[in-house]
């Protein structure tokens, strides 16, 4: 729930609260909006209406002492979100369990542990808190999502046998649930490793209902001579990126391309946002690097 608040305390571990000041006055849009196929599009110039414009940041709240102390101590963060209360729940992948505290930062519980059995983890890799105060944790390990109740009792669990589950993107007002599930395969004429990405629409049972957006990203290329090879990771490869806002509408974008598709709850795509751009340079010392 609240992904932007999510994202914030994903990336910075902390609470920031963020204003914004142009240092230049606006200028007109000079965009155009057009209809494709049923699809709104805005497409965006190459220059901004804002020639400058400043984040300034102001740290609210910091988790984490400087004291060896187990309850303020995180192995290998990963992941965080908030209930309606504004406690803050952080996902601990290396020691796989889920601490929570309340919003001035105090500890006040945690909950969950290492294995296969019902309510328990291995691998976790994201936390997401609906408006009902249901946690739902993806665990990769276990190919399942575990859900929780907001005393960190657990619920139920949902089983994955075709892709790999990977993060939760959200739940809309219909009671959709929107995820992100993985699947990996190998093209054997390239000796390709390619993984598969996809979004997918899920009723509230996890029913599916329709896929929205997908890609295949090669990952790794294996090379032979002889008896013996080596694989190796194959870099500058595109990422999704994705937010749901409070309609339920969910915002889907590529980390090469500047575009950004939007589709309804509902899951039919009602906008596409483009922006003129020139592509990048992979420099020599880049590929050196």
């Amino acid at each position: 729930m609240r992904t932007f608040f999510k994202v914030i305390l994903a990336v910075l571990f902390i609470v920031l609260i963020m204003t914004i000041s142009f240092r230049v006055k606006k200028t007109a849009w000079k965009g155009t909006i057009e209809e494709e196929y049923g699809v709104k599009v805005v497409k965006n110039p190459k220059k901004p209406i804002y020639d400058d414009a400043v984040f300034s940041l102001k740290e609210d709240l910091a988790l984490g002492k400087k004291e060896r102390n187990e309850k303020h101590m995180f192995y290998l963060l990963t992941d965080m979100d908030a209930d309606s209360s504004g406690n803050i729940y952080v996902l601990d992948s290396e020691n796989v369990n889920i601490k929570v505290y309340d919003p001035k930062g105090r500890f006040l519980k945690v909950f969950s542990r290492k294995g296969k059995g019902p309510g328990q983890l291995s691998n976790p890799i994201d936390i997401y808190i609906d408006d009902k105060d249901l946690i739902y944790v993806c665990d990769s390990g276990n190919n399942r999502i575990s859900i929780f109740d907001g005393q960190g009792d657990f619920v139920s669990s949902i089983n994955f046998k075709e892709y790999s589950a990977g993060k939760i993107i959200g739940i809309n007002p219909r009671g959709g649930i929107i995820l992100r599930v993985d699947k990996t395969s190998i093209e054997s004429s390239m000796s390709f490793i390619t993984r598969s990405y996809f979004i997918n629409m899920y009723s509230d049972r996890f029913d599916f209902k329709k896929n929205l957006y997908s890609i295949s990203v090669p990952i790794m290329q294996h090379f032979r001579k002889g008896e013996k090879g080596i694989a190796l990771s194959i870099p500058y490869q595109k990422e999704l990126c994705w937010t749901l806002d409070s309609s339920g509408n969910v915002y889907i974008g590529e980390s090469q391309a500047y575009e950004i598709q939007v589709f309804s709850s509902l899951g039919k795509q009602i906008r596409r946002i483009e922006k003129e751009y020139e592509q990048s340079k992979v420099l020599k010392p880049d590929i050196d690097n």
